[in-house]
């Protein structure tokens, strides 16, 4: 529960209005949060969406409101709506048509009809970190929530925060990783697992179980302390794994489907740095791994069943060490263990 009321206030803004207070730019005065999830109204299906939405503008059928939050004097930030609010942004910008027809090869009646329709709003004054997750939880009661629903949920936290800083604006991490958005919604807890091992220094700690890090008082959960030290490890493991997949691309290339999949922390990330972590010289260990890598990448099935792993949400530091333990061997004698102690599989269905 929200620990204060929280305030609102119910409006009808003009699309003309809306347009004018917005921009992708983030130079409007109605701005789209660092975290807000990448824009999903894509190919042949979203344009259908976005001409839809228009002809109900244009139609005068119901529209859902938008939700924003008042941030300071006319500062609005969205929290609901980014896909209805930019949609009438780029239609005012001829980014496509309606019934074969631009904004601008509008009639003046058309233009006036679309401009000097209300749209309803609902405005969150100054809402509290707390209270936006509270929100988000409410407006998705009964649906199912994943775990990077609630991570997102919770993007004012330390933790979550610290991914913000840290991996969406890493240009290296996009690049090795075959040009992956990092900001895409979906893809956050795997950051958040690896921010969180990394700020802990315990590879164990690397989970995309939102359940797990919340309830994880021993080390802060989603209020881990970003001290200087936990900062500086956090931006070392990052560069060593852009390090690590960047070398690994140039020796054993793979398409830009499989490079982005090794955003995965149950597929290298963890066990790398499992050992990157605890290593002295941590250049020996990157070049290790870059040959475990090409292996993988060239050797069939072998080398991937060595890393055939609990999912994602279960990797804890026992399942990290029976990996390592199997890759190691198999790396120093081309052969798995005969008791191979791995246990299912690495991949996070719900999450592509």
């Amino acid at each position: 529960m929200t620990t204060s009321r929280i305030h609102i206030r119910e409006d009808a803004w003009l699309v003309e209005d809306i347009v004018a207070s917005y921009n992708p730019d983030g130079t409007g005065t109605i701005k789209l949060p660092v975290s807000q999830r990448q824009w999903a109204w894509k190919h042949k299906t979203g344009l259908k969406k976005m001409m839809k939405l228009v002809d109900s503008v244009m139609m005068g059928f119901p529209i859902p409101t938008c939700i924003i939050n008042r941030i300071s004097g006319n500062e609005f930030q969205i929290y609901d709506g980014r896909h209805r609010i930019e949609t009438l942004w780029n239609y005012v910008n001829d980014k496509f048509k309606w019934e074969d027809k631009l904004y601008s090869e509008l009639s003046a009646d058309e233009k006036t009809r679309f401009n000097e329709r209300k749209l309803p709003l609902t405005i969150l004054i100054k809402a509290t970190p707390l209270q936006l997750t509270d929100v988000f939880i409410r407006l998705n009661n009964g649906i199912p929530l994943k775990d990077y629903d609630m991570f997102w949920a919770n993007k004012d936290t330390p933790l979550v925060s610290a991914v913000e800083r840290y991996v969406y604006p890493n240009a290296e991490l996009s690049r090795v990783l075959g040009g992956l958005s990092l900001s895409t919604r979906n893809h956050l807890s795997h950051w958040v697992g690896l921010v969180y091992g990394l700020a802990t220094n315990n590879s164990g700690n690397m989970t995309t179980s939102y359940l797990r890090i919340s309830m994880d008082e021993d080390n802060g959960g989603l209020h881990v302390p970003m001290t200087v030290d936990a900062n500086t490890r956090i931006q070392n493991g990052i560069r060593a794994l852009c390090s690590l997949y960047g070398k690994s691309n140039v020796r054993a290339p793979v398409s830009v489907t499989d490079m982005k999949s090794y955003r995965i922390l149950g597929k290298i990330t963890a066990f790398f740095l499992d050992e990157w972590m605890k290593a002295v010289n941590k250049n020996t260990v990157i070049d290790k791994w870059v040959d475990i890598i090409v292996k993988y990448r060239t050797d069939g099935g072998n080398m991937k069943a060595a890393f055939h792993a609990t999912g994602t949400n279960n990797l804890n530091s026992t399942n990290i060490a029976n990996v390592i333990r199997n890759v190691n061997h198999f790396h120093e004698t081309g052969e798995l263990p005969p008791d191979n102690r791995s246990v299912a599989s690495d991949d996070d269905p719900d999450e592509e």
